[in-house]
């Protein structure tokens, strides 16, 4: 079911004074996904993260690396923006890969934000999926076709947020990788996925998927799968 929030007398969100930075740093991530470079896209992430929520306007790459995720590579990227009005790395990967980046839509990238009351039920449901067990736990992933790795912690949250505001579907981009949710941005973004053993990269950002209704797992099924799991565990 697609998640719809109304917020009513809410004055709009501004623009970040660093909405621009931000983008070339997402951009460089989707890009870098393509190329295959894992941990720099992870880092790039974080550097657009940390730009957008920065209340003020960044000027200079030394001011940026005070930022919390902002390394001196991204930094010097930040001050070769704001010298010369571009910036190389990325340049170079938009004439090899750019072709390969879907083009977002104003619509894919507005983000529909968790209402407070759905984030409440979230947090409920999350405290209750703690009291499973980790059978109980991928059996229900599993039953409604989510990832199963992770820690306890995480692997309740993803319960809460499904249970709640239904599954997160596998990604329309690359048909392999399950999307993964930012609860805080509203975002969807697809990691990629293993075909044949070989790593696929994927650059897919959306704020606007259809997530499918949560199906609950009931004793008898959940009794089965755990039987199943210990069959195949003792083979």
């Amino acid at each position: 079911a697609t998640v719809s929030v109304l917020y009513c007398n809410m004055p709009k969100q501004k623009t970040s004074p660093n909405a621009k930075l931000a983008a070339l740093f997402t951009e460089l991530a989707q890009l870098e996904a393509q190329a295959g470079s894992r941990w720099q896209v992870t880092a790039y992430k974080k550097v657009a993260k940390a730009l957008e929520a920065h209340p003020t306007e960044i000027t200079s790459g030394k001011q940026a690396e005070k930022l919390s995720g902002v390394g001196k590579a991204s930094s010097a990227k930040i001050q070769e923006y704001i010298d010369e009005g571009c910036i190389a790395k990325l340049e170079d990967l938009r004439e090899e890969y750019g072709d390969c980046v879907k083009k977002a839509s104003k619509k894919d990238m507005k983000a529909t934000r968790v209402s407070k009351s759905d984030r409440k039920k979230i947090k409920e449901a999350t405290k209750e999926a703690m009291s499973l067990t980790a059978n109980a736990m991928k059996n229900e992933l599993r039953h409604n076709q989510q990832r199963t790795t992770g820690n306890k912690p995480q692997l309740a949250q993803i319960i809460g947020e499904g249970r709640i505001l239904g599954g997160v579907p596998r990604c329309t981009s690359c048909g392999i990788g399950i999307l993964k949710f930012d609860i805080d941005s509203g975002m969807y973004t697809c990691p990629g996925g293993f075909d044949d053993d070989v790593y696929r990269p994927c650059g897919f950002l959306s704020g606007n998927v259809e997530r499918p209704p949560w199906k609950a797992i009931n004793e008898e099924e959940d009794s089965s799968s755990s039987s199943d799991s210990e069959e195949s565990s003792d083979e």
